[in-house]
């Protein structure tokens, strides 16, 4: 009885803990772009759209008949409505609506562009309507509903197919959480093994997504009590690589619909191209700019509320909606140009009509504009434009750093810097962020004054955009760049760095966020532009580390977790380390720090990087900034990596005694309460490196490409000695240790079964040798600098010791015992006889192993 009670108990518990873990795995697979692009779909004006899911809507009545068209005075018909059209609008309805109450897989929304195809998506998606259709083709089944919207300007998350894989797993998994164990049994395993209250580190790879999304939709336990509909819009803003096109991408959704076995269904919209047309069904399209007049109508007739009523408005509204030929964009830049007029006091349509030069089409109407504005105004437009041209171009930096944008306050400082470019660098600059809204509010009108209708402040985030994305696709064009003026990338990148500065200085921001903004004015403007841009560069790093100085407590913290249980992570760009494990309460918010030569050895700039060193000698004195630039060198983001340029600051500042210069933290100020004891973990960069790249489980291509470093080290007279000897008589025995050696030194490491098993399958040959010197982990890799690198071991003066000595007994591994910080409360658990043995045990979890390959948990003694 007591056992059952206890079994209740233990289900009930892990019942309650599945939220959370569901949670978990959402939050891997929610990228916050997608919430922006969505957010950014203007919501549809009251009364339009509602046609195409409720069949009461076209029962309104006109009081005002169009101008010589009697036919449109219909009772209970919308006004200068054709009558042919509601006739196919509500065929179209018809059509539509059984669809979603149908297995029929997928239906097309197309339209020339501005016509309105993402407001419609979006207000169909929202819309209860639809999900009442729908279920009654769900029946007894469980609905699970996604969408993804694609966005050519945006990252590439927001316009590829990996970015449409984790939007549609994740809606499935927010719609039908029960779905998650089963579809991703390895991943939910992993965020039951992490603690409740820590933050799960977890990465879900494309490949795992794909997987888990096609195997839910064809498998008949899933599909017997479950189905799926799926909303993406904008096919036609898809990027794919050099093998994904329109055509590919087309026949990927129609396979998932064939597989189903009629539990998938997706309602998709793009522009007219031919992969769409020829792909989708044509008795299930809809032509949303054939059908869009009366809702054109109804956004003329609001938006012109201020005219005098009477048949001349009633003629000058019908013009504009005859002249729209669908297109919605043109409507609401025609719209905003009248408005302006009777802002002005003008309120009598005949005058308005007749002084209403605007050209039909929307190329035509953007030259119009241009002509029409000022060239004060034309130059701000200009700068802008080139500014949010430059953003497209740099999206991946965007996409690093958080910060690459142009926001309202960014903008209202445009004018400081026509007057003065270097008034954000001044010390008269004002920091005052009592009057921000003021100057926001400003900065708003300032837009609506210089932008011609084109731009627009989106929400939430604040940042200056295109209305529409056929407005820069226009002005791309090289007739309308020559019109509104040139402006080079140079200088564009310039303006934007100066006003995103200028935004952090009167901003009030944390460390974390202003960082993230000169992170990315600082690689842009690396790989943008010239020398001339160091000052200004060598300004903002002084700047931020004055204004969030990196006190003694938070260096020693970021010191050892470079080394240690938190590597630190380029990806971030900031040099960002999460909370150590044994970080006390009072202790655990991140450690941001903004290092120049962390990104100089990003872009593998050695002029940026010989000019910080020039103008701050003492700066790479600090351990911690030679410990991030030099990860970046060894393990960073080139194919290949290439040291040769940095060979002088790498022998002298950086690496000083070549590979003898030791990463050591003993001049560094600490703590020393018995919380966090602290001794030496005295190996060499190259000894660290060399034990990275041997726990790596990257991709064996990743590793073969290091070698050209392990070449370069060499060369330098580095150590060879090195073994690694594994300790287990089982490789899938959970106590299996690896030990590695440098001479007398040695760390070992302890694993957890699944990553041993999946490391030895991968690499059977070396795992099967005893002992595994320098020169067998070599030649097991091949890498193509092969037969250097044997040369060097070959003939250097500890060719001849690699076996020199029982290395691995007690009393040798008692000798150099080294750890790094410590924690008595979170002592790893480990075996009383390895505890005796004087070895130095990283024990590393299943969830570490994969996450951070280095992550060691020493304990203390």
């Amino acid at each position: 009885m007591a056992q059952d009670n206890l079994s209740l108990i233990l289900a009930c518990h892990e019942e309650a803990l599945a939220p959370i873990y569901a949670s978990r795995i959402q939050k891997r697979l929610r990228f916050k772009e997608t919430v922006v692009r969505y957010s950014s779909i203007d919501n549809p004006k009251e009364g339009t759209f509602s046609w195409i899911l409720d069949d009461t809507y076209n029962l309104v009545t006109a009081e005002h008949p169009s101008p010589g068209h009697d036919t449109h005075d219909i009772i209970g018909r919308p006004r200068f409505f054709d009558q042919q059209e509601q006739i196919r609008r509500a065929h179209m309805r018809d059509k539509f609506i059984t669809w979603l109450g149908s297995s029929e897989g997928i239906f097309h929304f197309t339209g020339i562009p501005g016509a309105g195809k993402s407001t419609m998506m979006k207000f169909i998606y929202e819309n209860p309507a639809t999900k009442e259709e729908l279920h009654k083709w769900a029946g007894s089944r469980t609905l699970c509903l996604a969408k993804h919207f694609f966005w050519r300007p945006g990252s590439d998350l927001q316009h590829n197919l990996t970015g449409l894989l984790y939007s549609l797993l994740h809606g499935i998994f927010k719609s039908c959480p029960e779905l998650i164990p089963d579809a991703m049994p390895k991943y939910w395993e992993m965020v039951q093994q992490i603690p409740i209250v820590a933050d799960p580190d977890i990465e879900i790879p494309p490949i795992a997504v794909e997987n888990a999304l096609f195997s839910l939709i064809q498998d008949q336990n899933v599909i017997k009590d479950h189905c799926f509909c799926f909303f993406i819009d904008g096919l036609d803003e898809f990027l794919g690589s050099d093998q994904q096109d329109y055509t590919s991408l087309a026949n990927l959704l129609t396979r998932w619909v064939d597989n189903s076995n009629g539990s998938l269904k997706i309602c998709v919209s793009s522009r007219e191209e031919n992969a769409f047309m020829n792909a989708f069904p044509q008795d299930q399209r809809l032509q949303l700019h054939q059908l869009t007049w009366d809702d054109i109508s109804t956004y003329v007739r609001e938006g012109l509320q201020g005219l005098e009523d009477g048949d001349s408005k009633d003629g000058l509204i019908y013009k504009i909606c005859d002249r729209a030929k669908g297109v919605f964009i043109w409507v609401i830049l025609v719209v905003r140009d009248i408005r302006e007029k009777i802002e002005s006091g003008e309120t009598n349509p005949e005058v308005i009509e007749a002084n209403l030069s605007i050209p039909d089409g929307l190329e035509n109407l953007i030259a119009h504009t241009l002509h029409r504005l000022g060239s004060g105004k034309r130059k701000k437009l200009s700068q802008v434009v080139a500014m949010l041209r430059l953003q497209r171009q740099f999206k991946d930096e965007r996409d690093l750093h958080g910060g690459l944008s142009l926001t309202r306050l960014a903008f209202s400082f445009l004018d400081e810097y026509n007057s003065d470019h270097g008034f954000a660098t001044k010390t008269t600059f004002n920091e005052d962020k009592t009057r921000l809204d003021e100057r926001l509010l400003r900065a708003e009108k300032q837009l609506r004054y210089c932008s011609g209708g084109f731009l627009k402040i989106s929400e939430p985030e604040d940042e200056i955009v295109f209305i529409h994305r056929s407005i820069p696709e226009v002005l791309d064009k090289e007739e309308f760049r020559r019109l509104l003026g040139y402006v080079d990338t140079d200088e564009a990148a310039m303006t934007l760095s100066h006003l995103t500065f200028a935004q952090v200085r009167a901003g009030a921001y944390d460390n974390r966020v202003a960082g993230g903004f000169l992170a990315s004015v600082m690689t842009m403007c690396l790989e943008a532009l010239d020398e001339s841009i160091y000052d200004f560069l060598a300004h903002i790093h002084t700047w931020y580390n004055d204004k969030f100085p990196l006190e003694a407590p938070e260096a020693h913290r970021l010191f050892v977790s470079l080394l240690g249980p938190n590597s630190v992570r380029p990806h971030h760009g900031l040099g960002y380390v999460p909370p150590p494990p044994r970080s006390r309460p009072d202790d655990d918010s991140p450690v941001v720090c903004f290092n120049a030569l962390f990104y100089a050895a990003i872009k593998r700039n050695i002029k940026f990087a010989r000019f910080i060193a020039e103008r701050n000698p003492d700066y790479l004195k600090q351990p911690w900034i030679r410990a991030q630039v030099v990860e970046i060198l060894l393990l960073g983001f080139e194919a290949t990596p290439n040291l040769s340029a940095w060979n002088s600051l790498l022998d002298g500042e950086l690496l000083g005694e070549h590979e003898n210069r030791r990463f050591t933290i003993t001049d560094l100020p600490f703590s020393s309460d018995e919380n966090h004891q602290l001794s030496v973990c005295n190996i060499s960069i190259w000894q660290w490196f060399l034990t990275y790249l041997f726990l790596q489980y990257r991709a064996d291509y990743w590793v073969r490409r290091r070698f050209i470093t392990v070449e370069w080290f060499l060369s330098h007279g580095a150590s060879t000695n090195f073994e690694v000897k594994i300790y287990s008589k089982d490789i899938s025995d959970e106590k299996t240790k690896i030990c590695i050696s440098f001479g007398n030194k040695h760390l070992t490491f302890q694993f957890p079964a699944e990553i041993m098993s999946r490391w030895a399958a991968r690499n059977p040959n070396l795992f099967k040798l005893q002992t595994i010197s320098l020169r067998d982990w070599i030649t097991h890799f091949a890498p193509d600098n092969l037969e250097k690198l044997l040369v060097l071991i070959n003939t250097s003066p500890e060719s001849d010791n690699h076996h020199s000595g029982d290395v691995h007994s007690p009393n040798a591994l008692a000798r150099n015992r080294s750890v790094l910080a410590v924690s008595k409360e979170q002592k790893p658990a480990i075996e009383p006889e390895d505890a005796r043995s004087g070895e130095n045990i990283f024990w590393i979890s299943s969830e570490e192993a994969r996450q951070r390959i280095l992550t060691s948990e020493p304990q203390s003694y």
